[in-house]
């Protein structure tokens, strides 16, 4: 069964709250913080990650991963792999 693109914004959006929580030494970050980090805007973070129809280029998706410390399969799974 193929997935859905509104499925697959979720699926996203869920991986990266996860990263998101486990970030910071296991303490978790907050979402404003990893969005300082990465150079976006709060607001576009949380859409992101609620899996809401926004605009993704590869390069804000990098930003994003470096800003969590997203490696291999992680960084992967973010663009689709």
């Amino acid at each position: 069964m193929t997935e859905t693109v509104p499925g697959a914004r979720r699926a996203l959006g869920a991986m990266l709250a996860a990263a998101r929580r486990s970030a910071r030494a296991g303490r978790g970050a907050r979402p404003v913080e990893v969005a300082e980090r990465a150079g976006v805007g709060e607001s576009w973070y949380r859409w992101l990650e609620e899996g809401r129809n926004i605009g993704l280029s590869p390069v804000a998706l990098g930003w994003v991963a470096d800003a969590l410390a997203l490696r291999g399969p992680a960084r992967e799974r973010l663009f689709g792999g």
